[in-house]
């Protein structure tokens, strides 16, 4: 079973928050997952920024979430190519990071990396 998990970037200090997603009108909030018996650190985030667990990680072990932008590494080496952007849970784009997720490497997401997204132009 996946684990389902969020992340969002903080309005107060831009820093990455992780753990279940909390809405309360129009604000969303990020309530942080901590051992039990602890209080819940909960903090507000910007909607825009949020993204699901994909329940894959990459080949060091980093989660992988909707907005990362992950490289495939090519066959005995360690060069990134074709930047791929995770953009959706269901899209065919998934199912092939799902098939080769020990041979990719997150290197940015959309927000922090914008450039990442663009296509390129040649």
């Amino acid at each position: 079973m996946r684990e389902i998990l969020f992340r969002g970037k903080r309005l107060d200090n831009g820093e990455w928050a992780e753990g279940d997603i909390l809405t309360i009108g129009d604000a969303r909030f990020i309530r942080g997952k901590v051992p039990e018996g602890a209080f819940h650190h909960t903090v507000r985030v910007n909607p825009a920024t949020i993204g699901q667990f994909t329940g894959l990680v990459d080949r060091d072990g980093l989660r992988i979430f909707v907005g990362d932008v992950v490289g495939f590494i090519r066959d005995g080496g360690d060069v990134l190519d074709d930047l791929f952007p995770v953009l959706d849970l269901i899209e065919d784009g998934y199912r092939m990071l799902a098939m080769g997720a020990g041979r990719v490497q997150v290197v940015g997401n959309a927000h922090d990396d914008p450039e990442l997204m663009k296509e390129d132009k040649g």
